[in-house]
């Protein structure tokens, strides 16, 4: 009787382990679920990355004198409150302000050279990029250029012909840089952009125009 007794529980205990079995794992399954659930809502969906880059340029006194925004192909400048508009099309972008009246134009020549013209397509400015080193010229001929160079010890330095217009150092990685106690600038490390402002002979808008176009190509 005691091994009828022992046969016919076996049968039951079997079946009480695989619900117990069964229990435990759906269990575990439901609470990795929940977690993955939990992680999925704790987890934001990644921020796109954003191809705005803005630059600065302000006087002694902290007073913002042009702020230039590169957003993919176009290129804003706030100079003083008024805005231009770059608007690209092929290798010309023409500038325009709030009323829509056309300002200047800048025809690019494969990266290598850009011309800076007014309203009536008058040439202004001439400027070349060849390595380190950027030349301004009013002329077409690159006549008696300015040139600029960019030095790695955090140096820019501004010639006419073999006169020397003016140089600065500034703190290699440095978010600010100054130039003559006139302008500082942010955003600007490495650039050419303060030889261009040392240039007394071109007229302030004309500056920030050039600069936020060396910007826009990386120099």
């Amino acid at each position: 009787m005691k091994s009828k007794h022992i046969k016919n529980s076996l049968p039951k205990a079997f079946i009480a382990l695989v619900l117990l079995a069964f229990c435990a794992c759906s269990d575990k399954k439901e609470s990795v679920q929940n977690e993955e659930q939990v992680e999925q809502l704790a987890t934001p969906d990644a921020a796109p990355v954003s191809s705005v880059k803005e630059f600065y340029i302000s006087n002694k006194e902290n007073i913002s004198l042009a702020v230039v925004t590169v957003d993919g192909p176009s290129l804003n400048i706030n100079v003083g409150g008024e805005m231009l508009f770059g608007d690209l099309k092929g290798e010309k972008r023409k500038y325009y302000d709030q009323q829509n009246q056309l300002v200047y134009s800048v025809k690019h020549k494969a990266g290598e050279s850009f011309k800076l013209r007014d309203k009536d397509e008058k040439l202004l400015w001439k400027v070349k990029v060849a390595g380190d080193k950027v030349k301004i010229a009013n002329n077409e001929e690159m006549t008696n250029p300015y040139q600029i160079n960019v030095y790695e010890e955090g140096r820019v330095k501004l010639k006419l012909g073999e006169e020397d217009r003016g140089s600065i150092r500034y703190e290699k990685g440095a978010a600010m840089m100054e130039v003559n106690g006139t302008y500082f600038l942010r955003n600007f490390t490495g650039s050419h952009a303060p030889g261009v402002l040392m240039i007394s002979e071109m007229d302030e808008t004309e500056k920030f125009v050039i600069c936020a176009e060396l910007a826009k190509l990386g120099k």
